[in-house]
């Protein structure tokens, strides 16, 4: 069980579109998946039914299952949540540990409205002693398959959850296995969408920055999308694989080279720069930055830097105004213990998106 600010294996891929995810009883290490769980090995033992197509009995109790797990983590007593998760990550897990993976990412958000399943999909008779992969859906059809982590049980399913909450709408992905009655394995808690735009809107715009040959904010555009459609360590979309391979083809910006903290030298000022990404702030996409300072005297003191980065970053990236709003500029000590924050947004002039 962990909860964690989850980073994909690099600067481009995870500091440009960091984001909040809670992840308990995974099953495999998340670079692991990304870079090895692609189009694999399906047994031929192994069935994956979808959606509409699972019996209607089934269905109902994982749905069941899916609704009340969510709506207890969300609830006035999350504990109780416990209580529906399988013997082995009971066993592995305390309740004061399941907690403190809860709190931090989920009371920030909550409360949650507009809870339903949005997909499930039932792997029966996976066999052989280890974890395994199952494709569920067309290969051929990006957004109408999954890959998804099946045990050697006979029976278990994976559900996607979707919720309304602060800051947009986020995802639940289950993993339900079945004991003497359905069971939580693990799940994930992840973003959907950012500043009201879904992956999509945000993948189509990185590509239209891309085709202007506006290569920062496309990298961190492309970012943006791909931490979206992440569902966890256990449930791959379709979709993932393609962002992927165009991140990897994306020109690399000289001010996105290397790997954080970087150096950005505009004249006779030297900035270190420990996170970069975009940002939602009501239907508002902000480009965020993180620069390290040695400690400051004052308020003042940090807002007046933070603003010597803002003119000089304008200067040297005015593209970036095409893509995002405005810029949230945050200091932070070497120890992480002092932020201060500062907010400019564009000038009317600019694109506002």
């Amino acid at each position: 069980m962990r909860s964690r600010i989850f980073h994909r294996g690099s600067w481009l891929a995870a500091a440009l579109a960091a984001g909040l995810v809670v992840a308990i009883g995974a099953a495999a290490a998340g670079i692991a998946y990304w870079q090895g769980w692609r189009l694999s090995y399906q047994p031929a033992v192994a069935r994956c039914t979808v959606d509409g197509a699972i019996a209607d009995g089934t269905r109902q109790a994982l749905d069941q299952t899916a609704l009340k797990f969510v709506n207890t983590v969300a609830g006035i007593n999350p504990v109780g949540a416990y209580g529906m998760l399988t013997t082995a990550t009971r066993t592995a897990f305390s309740p004061d540990k399941f907690l403190a993976a809860l709190r931090p990412s989920l009371e920030p958000v909550t409360p949650f409205s507009e809870v339903r399943v949005a997909h499930a999909y039932f792997i029966e008779a996976a066999s052989g002693g280890h974890d395994q992969r199952v494709i569920c859906g067309h290969l051929d059809q990006p957004d109408h398959w999954v890959a998804v982590t099946a045990k050697p049980v006979p029976e278990q399913a994976h559900l996607i959850v979707e919720t309304a909450a602060k800051g947009g709408r986020w995802a639940f992905v289950l993993w339900l296995v079945r004991e003497e009655e359905w069971r939580v394995q693990g799940f994930d808690f992840t973003a959907m969408g950012m500043a009201g735009k879904s992956a999509d809107a945000i993948l189509a715009q990185a590509r239209q920055e891309r085709a202007r040959h506006h290569d920062f904010n496309a990298v961190l555009l492309f970012g943006a999308a791909q931490h979206l459609v992440y569902r966890g360590a256990d449930v791959q979309l379709g979709i993932a694989p393609a962002i992927d391979a165009e991140i990897a083809a994306l020109p690399v910006p000289p001010y996105l080279r290397g790997r954080p903290p970087l150096g950005w030298k505009f004249g006779d000022d030297t900035y270190h720069i420990v996170n970069i990404g975009a940002a939602g702030a009501g239907d508002k996409m902000y480009l965020a930055i993180t620069q390290e300072l040695a400690p400051w005297q004052g308020d003042e003191d940090a807002d007046r830097r933070n603003r010597g980065l803002i003119a000089d970053f304008v200067k040297a990236v005015p593209e970036y105004a095409d893509a995002f709003a405005g810029l949230v500029i945050v200091a932070r000590d070497p120890g992480g213990t002092h932020l201060f924050r500062t907010v400019a947004a564009n000038h009317p002039a600019g694109a506002g998106k």
